[in-house]
């Protein structure tokens, strides 16, 4: 069986090193939630920490910070080595295989749960992707290339050096974890013909709530733009308790998760973030007859700060033996000693998981309100004329 190369200088240098030990509590939790029954180390992108913090903090490592999202890899390496004298590595297999919250504890400032795993929200998500890899379909190996997250790729059986051949197997991650995990932002609209979208022949106000499990959509004769308050089971209600106000999604049936996800493209996610949210926003027609589909824009960031990626890592190994002997009835032993020590290590636990933290990083998250600020419609009403510049179309 193959093993990780565990790199003391990890977190600077990158790669697998020991699980922080502040790590401890909320790792346990993610076992428990997940059902993998052992990390066996922490995957570092390269640069995590100086290399003079990583030697001030001694052979194991005491509070590395989370990754953040939207920050680009160095090409970081997953080095596997044979643990046994005649064993060879023909082949790694890693794959990023799912997502789970990192877990808050008491003593953070905000120990409540990011999410409801029993609301619609999070049934929707998952349904449609979010959590662990579904092979063969949409998510997984076919589309995103071993990783569950669109925004990074796994390159599997890295070249190593001749001399090394066959005593190092090696794969790599490369891109940037993307937004995909966390799922629960919300983009809410509210559309009125005096809000610069004369067009709009309908008095009533309507209001609109993009979220992972679809737009909801709601008419009602007041503008009531504090929308956020959903029933138990996830379902928006806001404040008016009249039938002919409530909400629906049978304008907009709920969109597959994958449709809106702040994914792989850099340029996208610090501006418009997704198609999804272009569709309900993006003016129709040109400078002379420009009309605005969005009057008033508000966005809400994920409650999600923290991800935990599960990485795992398997080999291929052979057995080859030292010598040939000269004796054909003396290499046949040899050589079906070695098929059963082959076949030994292969139905041994030669899979490995590693966990990886990571931080929502809020600077693209500015950057898009910022963005969908000049497509409001309200633009309309200082200057008639307004049209957003040509970047934000």
């Amino acid at each position: 069986m193959a093993v990780p190369f565990i790199n003391i200088l990890a977190s600077s240098m990158g790669g697998i090193g020991f699980g922080e030990p502040t790590d401890g509590a909320r790792l346990q939790k993610v076992k428990e939630a997940n059902g993998i029954p052992f990390y066996a180390g922490r995957f570092y992108p390269k640069n995590n920490k100086s290399i003079i913090a990583d030697l001030l903090d001694g052979l194991i490592n005491s509070d590395t910070p989370p990754w953040l999202t939207n920050k680009v890899l160095d090409p970081t390496q997953i080095w596997m080595v044979p643990i046994f004298e005649d064993e060879r590595i023909v082949s790694t297999n890693t794959i990023i295989e799912r997502i789970d919250v990192w877990p808050r504890l008491p003593e953070d400032d905000n120990p409540n749960p990011a999410y409801d795993e029993d609301t619609i929200r999070h049934t929707e998500a998952v349904r449609d992707g979010w959590g662990a890899v579904t092979f063969g379909g949409t998510f997984g190996t076919d589309t995103f290339g071993n990783s569950i997250d669109p925004g990074l790729t796994v390159t599997q059986n890295v070249v190593p050096p001749p001399f090394l051949l066959g005593y190092l197997g090696i794969s790599e991650i490369s891109g940037h974890v993307s937004e995909y995990g966390f799922y629960d932002h919300e983009m809410h609209i509210v559309n009125h013909r005096s809000y610069g979208q004369e067009h709009l022949t309908d008095d009533l106000y309507e209001h609109i709530r993009i979220r992972e499990d679809g737009a909801w959509k709601r008419k009602s004769a007041e503008l009531i733009f504090d929308i956020k308050d959903d029933d138990e089971e996830g379902y928006p209600n806001g404040r008016a308790a009249l039938p002919e106000n409530g909400w629906s999604r049978a304008e907009y049936p709920a969109e597959n998760y994958q449709n809106w996800v702040m994914g792989g493209d850099l340029d996208v996610n610090r501006t418009y973030g997704n198609q999804y949210w272009d569709f309900f926003t993006r003016w129709e027609g040109d400078a002379l007859n420009g009309r605005p589909k969005a009057g008033l824009i508000q966005l809400y960031p994920s409650k999600i700060d923290t991800i935990c990626l599960t990485i795992k890592v398997s080999c291929q190994t052979i057995v080859v033996p030292d010598t040939i002997p000269a004796d054909a009835q003396e290499f046949l032993d040899d050589a079906t000693a070695g098929a059963r020590e082959n076949l030994g290590n292969n139905l041994s636990n030669n899979v490995w998981y590693f966990y990886w933290p990571v931080r929502l990083d809020m600077d693209h998250s500015g950057e898009r309100l910022q963005y969908f600020l000049q497509r409001q419609g309200i633009n309309k009403l200082d200057d008639p004329n307004y049209y957003p510049p040509s970047s934000v179309l």
